[in-house]
């Protein structure tokens, strides 16, 4: 206490520099730096800031324990994909101030259109027990990025590459409650499989990858009788009719989907614990009831399947998962066995009778081992995978 009184406050500086073939396509810089996780009396001394490829703060440090972490973000603004070709710290030393990294490692691709985070945490060392000699310390990180190569190969896969593009606002892959899934009106989650375009639309904990059909296989009842997915007739065409046409069936991998039966107005949480309740192992299935729902942007007004009923003509425009047309999902309805959960044409979710036909996007997961080698996620570019 007397220490944090009487003694000048500690001051950091830190500067993150990228070098790079030049090009005219390139451009790669540091976009926006955030303080979080503040303990202690730690506090700004200034604002932080950042122009380019510098970012700068400046930390007061008054106790022991005392610690910040910035969160620093890095954007490829161009048209090339760009690899971490080396990571370089250097401080003073100063044996009562520590610095830490993490976020990024060497190697680590970063595609055109998407961003990263380094981490730095400063903190007072909790076992210093008297006032030190020097009271500043001077953090340099220096990132070098290249131009990745043609081939985009990298040592990460998929999952890694996408996890890094990770977003809290606007269109794109976020991490909520239950894992990492893509939301929005529009996001950057278009993908090439079998020839044909589809959508990502999540990464699971076990870095595989849900994706979904952008366009329809046309209408099919679920099943004639009731809403087993297990014995269903669809589920039975999918996997075995539709999957031998799939040329590139060899990235598929057998999974795990959830098939609880879900109660229709209820929490979220509760819906996403009915779904995983159940579980049937397959090569081709449909989304969840609840993927559709943690797609939207808008968790205020349309955070649970009963506001999403109740608000749809709000709802279908921050989620890429809206059709004009009414479409089937795995989810069948817990209170009565021959009804199946769907979205309809005008964005909201509802029941039908299983033998009724409805429009059709498959779904399937890619195999964890998947990398990217190209394209940027959008509609014109889309992302090009090899495993």
């Amino acid at each position: 206490l007397i220490m944090a009184i009487s003694y000048a406050a500690f001051s950091s500086v830190l500067n993150i520099q990228g070098t790079t073939s030049i090009s005219s396509n390139w451009n790669i810089k540091i976009t926006n730096v955030t303080s979080k996780d503040i303990v202690g009396s730690a506090s700004n001394q200034e604002e932080p800031s950042w122009e380019n490829l510098t970012a700068t703060f400046n930390t007061n440090l008054v106790s022991p324990g005392d610690s910040i972490t910035y969160e620093i973000t890095v954007s490829n603004e161009g048209t090339l994909n760009a690899k971490l070709d080396k990571i370089t710290l250097s401080d003073t030393n100063n044996p009562a101030i520590k610095f830490e990294t993490s976020g990024l490692t060497e190697g680590d691709i970063l595609n055109a259109g998407s961003n990263t985070t380094l981490n730095v945490k400063v903190s007072y060392d909790i076992n210093i027990t008297s006032q030190p000699a020097s009271t500043i310390s001077v953090l340099t990180a220096n990132l070098e990025y290249s131009q990745a190569d043609g081939s985009g190969s990298s040592s990460q896969t998929a999952a890694e590459q996408l996890i890094a593009t990770t977003v809290t606002s606007g269109d794109g892959l976020y991490q909520d409650d239950y894992g990492y899934i893509y939301k929005g009106a529009n996001p950057n989650n278009y993908i090439t499989f079998n020839n044909e375009v589809w959508r990502i639309v999540s990464v699971e904990d076990d870095e595989t990858l849900k994706i979904v059909r952008n366009e329809s296989l046309g209408s099919m009842a679920w099943d004639s009788t009731d809403n087993d997915w297990a014995t269903s007739s669809l589920n039975a065409y999918l996997n075995d009719d539709y999957y031998l046409t799939l040329s590139d069936a060899s990235n598929i991998v057998s999974h795990a989907w959830n098939i609880g039966a879900v109660t229709w107005e209820d929490t979220l949480t509760n819906q996403v614990k009915q779904e995983r309740s159940l579980k049937y192992t397959g090569n081709i299935g449909l989304i969840n009831m609840t993927d559709y729902i943690r797609s939207n942007t808008n968790t205020a007004s349309c955070g649970t399947q009963s506001l999403i009923q109740s608000n749809y003509s709000t709802c279908k425009s921050s989620t890429w998962l809206f059709r004009s047309l009414a479409y089937w999902v795995i989810s069948p309805n817990i209170i009565n066995s021959d009804l199946v959960f769907l979205v309809n044409g005008v964005g909201a979710i509802n029941n039908d009778f299983v033998n009724d036909s409805l429009s059709l996007y498959p779904a399937l997961y890619l195999t964890s081992e998947t990398q990217i080698i190209d394209g940027v996620g959008t509609s014109s570019d889309p992302y090009q995978i090899t495993i």
